[in-house]
C-alpha cells in the first residue's frame, strides 16, 4: 500500500544562475512507474503551470526554505532528486540533506565543462560572444578572471556538493566524460562511481505514438530566441544563406522570442521570406507533426546541457545539424544521426546543412530506424528502469 511507499521529492527551483525550461513532469512519472511515491517541490515555476498535475502532488515552496533545509521534516521524504543542483550554490542544501541522512541524487543539465582549463576556455568563448551581441558585462568578466586565477575555492565547493550526493546524473556521454575529467583533475577518484549517465526523457507524446515520418525538404529550428546562448543572429544568417542556394527547401522556426526572426524578415527578399514560417510556442502534438515532416533540425546553440529539441527531433526521425558542443557529439554519434558544424560561424552551419541535405538526397538517412533507436532510449519507461537501478543500488527498493 501507499503507507510503505518510499517518498521521493523532485526539487525544481529557480535555476541558479540562469533560467531553465525543461519540463520535469516526466521524471516524476518515471519514478512513480518504478513504484516510488514521487512528487514535485517547486518555487512556483510558470513552465509547469499547464502541466496536468492530477498525475502527482505538487508542493509549492519558497526557495529559501529549500536552501535552508527548513522543509524536509514536514515533507517526510526518503530521498531527494535535485534538478540542476550540480552547482556550488546548492552546497548548504546538499550538506543539510547529508546531515539528515536523506539521500540526494543530483540531476545535472550540464555540458560538464567544470575543470579549470576547460572552464576557462569555454567561459571566454561565451563571454566574447556575449560581448559581440552587446551583453558585455564587467561583473561576468571579473567572475571569469577570479575563477581562472583561483579555481580552488569555487571547485572545492562543487566537489563538496558531489560528495554530499549519492549520485550525480549526467545526461550526455560527452558531458559525463567532462565531469569525470573534473573529478580526476582534483584527484577525487573516489567520486567517480557517483557519476551516472541517464538521458533526459522526452514527453510521452513523442514516444507513445510518434507521427509516421513523412519527410520533405524542410529544416526546423526550435529555441528561446531571446536568449543569447541560442546564437540567434548566426542561426538567422545560416538559414537564409542555406535557402538561397537550396531553392527547394523551406524552414520552420518556433519557440519563444521569435520577434528577432520577424525583424530579420524585413532584411531579406520576399521570395526567401515566404519559405520561412515562424510560429510562437507550439503544442507538442503540432510540433511532432512538423518534426515528422522535417528532414533536419538546426541547432546553432552556443552551449547546451541536454537539448530537448534534439531528443524530440530524433523520436520523429529527424537528423540534427549542430554546433561543436558536447550535446551535438552525444546525439549525432560520429555522424550517424546528423552533421556537426566546424565552428559557431554561419558559414560552417551552412556547410553542415548542405552536407546533411545531401545525405537525405542520396537516401542514406532512414527516418524509421532513427526514430526506433531513439524512442527506445528516450522514453520515460526506459529512464524509469535506470532511476530505479540507481536508487536500489544505493539504498532501497520502492516499497
Amino acid at each position: 500500500g501507499t503507507m510503505c511507499q518510499r517518498r521521493v521529492a523532485v526539487v525544481f527551483l529557480e535555476y541558479l544562475p540562469t533560467h531553465e525550461f525543461k519540463d520535469q513532469g516526466m521524471y516524476i512519472r518515471a519514478l512513480r512507474k518504478a513504484g516510488y511515491d514521487a512528487f514535485l517541490v517547486t518555487a512556483d515555476k510558470p513552465e509547469l503551470a499547464n502541466y496536468a498535475s492530477a498525475d502527482y502532488e505538487v508542493v509549492r515552496v519558497h526557495q529559501e526554505d529549500v536552501l535552508s533545509g527548513g522543509i524536509w521534516d514536514a515533507l517526510a521524504v526518503d530521498a531527494v532528486i535535485g534538478i540542476n543542483w550540480f552547482s556550488r550554490h546548492f552546497l548548504s542544501a546538499a550538506q543539510d540533506l547529508c546531515r539528515r541522512n536523506i539521500p540526494l541524487i543530483i540531476k545535472a543539465d550540464t555540458d560538464g565543462f567544470a575543470s579549470p582549463r576547460l572552464w576557462l576556455r569555454e567561459s571566454l568563448r561565451r563571454y566574447l560572444h556575449q560581448s559581440r551581441d552587446g551583453h558585455l558585462n564587467l561583473g561576468a568578466a571579473g567572475k571569469i578572471i577570479g575563477r581562472a586565477l583561483i579555481p580552488g575555492p569555487f571547485d572545492r565547493r562543487l566537489l563538496a556538493v558531489v560528495e554530499c550526493s549519492a549520485a550525480v546524473i549526467v545526461e550526455t556521454t560527452a558531458a559525463l566524460a567532462n565531469v569525470q575529467r573534473f573529478v580526476v583533475y582534483y584527484g577525487r577518484h573516489d567520486l567517480m562511481d557517483r557519476l551516472q549517465l541517464v538521458c533526459n526523457p522526452v514527453d510521452s507524446v513523442f514516444t507513445d505514438a510518434p507521427s509516421e515520418p513523412r519527410k520533405k525538404a524542410q529544416v526546423i529550428l526550435i529555441g528561446r530566441w531571446d536568449d543569447y546562448q541560442k546564437n540567434t543572429r548566426i542561426a538567422i544568417r545560416a538559414v537564409y544563406q542555406f535557402l538561397e542556394t537550396q531553392r527547394h527547401y523551406t524552414a520552420i522556426v518556433t519557440g519563444t522570442g521569435t520577434d528577432k526572426w520577424r525583424l530579420a524578415q524585413r532584411r531579406y527578399a520576399q521570395d526567401l521570406n515566404h519559405r520561412v514560417s515562424i510560429y510562437e510556442h507550439l503544442p507538442h502534438r503540432t510540433l511532432m507533426d512538423i518534426l515528422a515532416q522535417s528532414q533536419m533540425l538546426l541547432s546553432a546553440s552556443f552551449f547546451e546541457g541536454s537539448p530537448l529539441a534534439m531528443a524530440e527531433a530524433f523520436c520523429c526521425g529527424t537528423t540534427v545539424v549542430g554546433t561543436p558542443i558536447p550535446a551535438t557529439d552525444h546525439f549525432i554519434e560520429n555522424g550517424r544521426f546528423g552533421t556537426r558544424a566546424v565552428g559557431f560561424h554561419w558559414r560552417g552551419l551552412v556547410e553542415a546543412l548542405r552536407e546533411e541535405a545531401l545525405r537525405w538526397d542520396l537516401g542514406t538517412r532512414d527516418p524509421a530506424s532513427i526514430s526506433n533507436y531513439w524512442v527506445a532510449k528516450l522514453r520515460y519507461e526506459s529512464i524509469s528502469k535506470q532511476l530505479q537501478g540507481i536508487l536500489e543500488a544505493r539504498w532501497f527498493r520502492p516499497s
